[in-house]
Order: structure tokens, then sequence, then C-alpha cells
């Protein structure tokens, strides 16, 4: 497991500088990310490739499914397709478990944002690249997984 969650690891790193330099996500990173993912996951026992392609549509299309409501709500693009593509990635690593990274995404990226426009370091027609939040969210998913699930269910049990 630690060579699977390396290689995510590793491909996240780049995309996030990337992302936060040019406002893109390349597909030269997220499709070989996604493709050695499956053939991981393949080879490993402890990952099932059900899992993965479960993650891949989970998290690839609920990025995509709110980058259509944003664009109808806000009449502009609101998630681009690297975002969608990256979160389709990380879900072939973290399974359905992508679910809860992208929510930590939104969780840590609000705050920055909201401390951006008070600031005036961030207006409202700005793009913001969402990237490294979606990468953050997936690496605390790696690395703190079972405590954050376990603080969640004491907080609300």
């Amino acid at each position: 497991m630690f060579i699977f969650y390396s290689t995510l690891i590793l491909f996240l790193l780049p995309i996030s500088f990337i992302d936060l330099d040019t406002k893109l996500i390349l597909n030269v990173l997220t499709f070989p990310g996604i493709i050695i993912g499956v053939v991981l996951s393949l080879c490993l026992k402890e990952t099932s490739v059900y899992q993965s392609l479960l993650g891949l549509i989970l998290g690839g299309g609920f990025l995509w499914l709110l980058g259509i409501i944003g664009e109808f709500l806000f009449k502009k693009e609101s998630m681009g397709a690297g975002d969608v593509k990256l979160g389709a990635m990380i879900g072939v690593f973290l399974g359905p478990e992508v679910i809860i990274a992208l929510f930590l995404a939104f969780f840590l990226a609000f705050p920055v944002i909201a401390l951006g426009l008070v600031a005036k370091k961030i207006k409202l027609d700005s793009t913001v690249p969402f990237g490294p939040f979606i990468a953050l969210g997936a690496i605390l998913i790696v690395f703190f997984g079972q405590t954050l699930y376990g603080f969640y269910f004491n907080l609300i049990g």
C-alpha cells in the first residue's frame, strides 16, 4: 500500500504546483495517473479494481456534475475539466472515499477563498485553482482517513 499511495502523492505534488502556477491540470499527468492507479489496483491484494473504477466514476462524475450545476447557476465555467479528471484520478486510488476527499477539498477551500475575498486578493469573477485543495483532501484521507472518520462519527454520535 505504501507504493500505491506514494504513487498517488507523486502525481498530486506536480499537479498542485502546476495548477497554482498556470491554473491548468494537465492530461499528461492525470491520464497516466489513472492508468497506473488501475494497474496497481490489479496487482495489489488490498485493493480491488471494482473499487478503483467506482472511485473513478464517483470522483470525476461528482465534479463534472458540480461543474454543470455551477455553470447553470453562475452562467460561466465553475469547474474546469482538469479538476474533473483529477477527481477521477484520485478516485482510482481512493475508491468511494474520493467523495470524502472532495468534501474536505471544498471545506478547506471555502475559508481560503472567503479570506481572499475579504482581503480583496480574490475577486468574485476570479478563477481559483482548485486542484491543490482536491490534492490536499486526498492526502488527508491517505494519512488521516481513519482518524477523521472517528472524529466525525464521535461528533454526530
